[in-house]
């Protein structure tokens, strides 16, 4: 017997997902390019490169939520205990959070990137005066 998953939710928390890892590239880049135009480079804020990915991080978690909510229904619904269905289902609900943390994970290695090049060119024009 196969667990019905309700995909309503799924979805809607991939897509936001997939939209915060792509933010967190764009913003990366946008804060680059400000980075290396600007002559104030400590006035470039980096913030919202790891926000994003904490959001990314806690939208997995809901997802890997309302996927164990949805395992609990269809085995409640069924009225039949299959511990091999339930592990099937509490597999499949890791993959949001699993997901979450590595966008997580990549945006603070970009954000740790930024914020160095950052350093550098703070570094470089106070050397420069």
């Amino acid at each position: 017997m196969k667990i019905p998953m309700n995909m309503t939710n799924i979805n809607y928390v991939d897509i936001m997902i997939i939209l915060c890892c792509i933010s967190i590239f764009v913003l990366a880049i946008v804060k680059t390019i400000k980075i290396s135009k600007t002559d104030k480079p400590d006035t470039v804020g980096l913030f919202s490169i790891w926000l994003f990915g904490l959001f990314a991080f806690l939208l997995g978690l809901i997802e890997q939520t309302l996927n164990m909510i949805s395992v609990f229904d269809a085995v409640a619904a069924s009225g039949d205990i299959n511990p091999s269905i339930i592990a099937e289902g509490a597999s499949d609900s890791t993959k949001g959070a699993v997901t979450g943390i590595w966008i997580l994970i990549v945006s603070l290695i970009l954000w740790g990137t930024v914020k160095g090049l950052k350093n550098w060119k703070i570094r470089k024009s106070k050397s420069a005066h």
